[in-house]
């Protein structure tokens, strides 16, 4: 059924359930972001993620830097105060 949809809609889909693997790696916040994630529903309304059943996982590209080459892009994060696992970057 996903080979007669467009193209598109992979990306959203493969991050969402990649992302609990990534997740395993936390408990609190795999604890927090799980079940919304395998929820068997989708909420598309724009409202807070606390106020939601069900989440779909993504990002956003406007491949402004590097056209259609996205590997050409880099990221960088910082930590915003103290470093480690669960802080904020």
């Amino acid at each position: 059924m996903m080979a007669q949809v467009e193209a598109g809609h992979g990306r959203p889909i493969t991050m969402t359930l990649t992302a609990i693997l990534t997740l395993k790696r936390q408990a609190n916040l795999f604890k927090e972001w799980a079940p919304k994630i395998l929820h068997n529903s989708n909420d598309s309304r724009n409202i807070p993620h606390t106020s939601k059943e069900s989440v779909t996982i993504g990002m956003a590209m406007t491949e402004k830097q590097g056209g259609s080459d996205v590997r050409s892009n880099s990221t960088r994060t910082l930590p915003l105060g103290k470093p480690g696992l669960g802080q904020s970057y």
